[in-house]
């Protein structure tokens, strides 16, 4: 049995960030103390990966376990990969370390580098074997992972909210606290995962391929990435599900520039999602005028009924149903309280008022 809890997590984290290895060497005088490990069964090596390269020198060399594995069977390399410690990968790397090691779910350190936007880490994994086109327990694979940088709800397969349309939005930019140097790398790894054979049409669990995901989050560089390299943008056409389709998204969102890659590339522009909603319904329940009216020059069907036997008009009235009395008033002239909202009414009327059903 290895001791536990005898060295605090906050000494091994000082050591480890500030390379202290005078203080590391008086720590672990004995080789049973480099096996111990925290509440959450982290060993110093888990800690020092993601510090300097000496302390891991150090701790390997006086007997730590390269594959040693934590509660939740993360590696010292899944570590380091997630942090980019490149020359630290490296020389775990060197001593054993396992490429393709699964965590509890199923997630290796190439998940976790992609995740994270570390292109030098993930190129460094795969010339050493990394499986390109592995998938956790929710079918996600790495690409998929790039494509949703710095959120962790996507790699513990915590999603099943994700499936409701309207709470979408909020579940998944919740999670992204993105910086400007993940945002870059994020390109730069989804380049290199393609270029190395990442298969762009993968699904996971809900049926999305890294092209959905893009859309969703409003990645247009991403998704013309992976539209010239061969996504299929018509495989959401022959999905009827509960979670957000990509162009339905795409529009409530106003992302103008993503809705026109995937109009002009095959998606069907009436697809329904699981309440029966077009992008239509989605853009005018999101207030967005510009993609309401491209979407309805592009041939959107203004008269398709929901579940709740509604039109596009009823979801923009809808929207603001505390300000707006009644259909009349659209077309007759708002009440002169009503001035602000009367104007965005306005406007998206404007866009089918003339052939939508009164």
């Amino acid at each position: 049995m290895h001791r536990k809890h005898n060295l605090s997590k906050r000494s091994r984290a000082y050591c480890a960030e500030n390379e202290k290895l005078h203080l590391y060497k008086l720590l672990f005088s004995n080789r049973t103390s480099v096996h111990v490990s925290d509440l959450f069964g982290d060993t110093p090596l888990h800690i020092g990966a993601k510090g300097k390269l000496g302390v891991c020198k150090l701790l390997i060399s006086n007997g730590a376990n390269v594959n040693a594995l934590n509660k939740f069977d993360q590696t010292p390399l899944h570590y380091a990969a997630e942090v980019g410690k490149v020359a630290t990968c490296k020389f775990l790397i060197s001593k054993g370390a396992n490429i393709n090691a699964f965590d509890q779910w199923n997630n290796t350190a190439l998940h976790f580098a992609a995740q994270q936007g570390k292109v030098d880490v993930c190129r460094l994994l795969i010339s050493h074997g990394a499986r390109i086109n592995c998938e956790n327990f929710v079918k996600v694979t790495p690409l998929h992972a790039a494509v949703l940088t710095k959120c962790r709800y996507e790699l513990s397969g915590i999603r099943r909210e994700f499936q409701l349309p309207i709470r979408t939005r909020q579940m998944y930019k919740s999670c992204l606290p993105e910086s400007k140097d993940a945002k870059k790398g994020q390109l730069s790894v989804c380049k290199l995962l393609i270029s190395n054979g990442a298969n762009v049409n993968a699904l996971n669990q809900l049926n999305e391929t890294p092209l959905d995901r893009a859309a969703i989050l409003g990645k247009a560089d991403i998704c013309k990435l992976l539209i010239s390299h061969g996504t299929n943008v018509k495989a959401s056409n022959n999905v009827k599900r509960w979670n957000v389709l990509p162009l339905n998204y795409a529009a409530q969102e106003g992302y103008t520039a993503i809705c026109e890659l995937l109009i002009s590339n095959g998606a069907n522009i009436n697809l329904l999602n699981g309440i029966d909603e077009t992008p239509l319904h989605c853009a005018a329940l999101g207030g967005k005028v510009a993609v309401c009216k491209q979407l309805i020059s592009n041939g959107a069907n203004i008269n398709t009924l929901n579940r709740r036997n509604e039109t596009p008009l009823d979801d923009t009235i809808r929207k603001n149903e505390r300000l707006v009395r009644t259909r009349a008033e659209i077309i007759g002239g708002l009440d002169e309280h009503d001035d602000s909202i009367g104007q965005e009414l306005l406007m998206f009327s404007s866009c089918w008022l003339k052939t939508a059903p009164i």
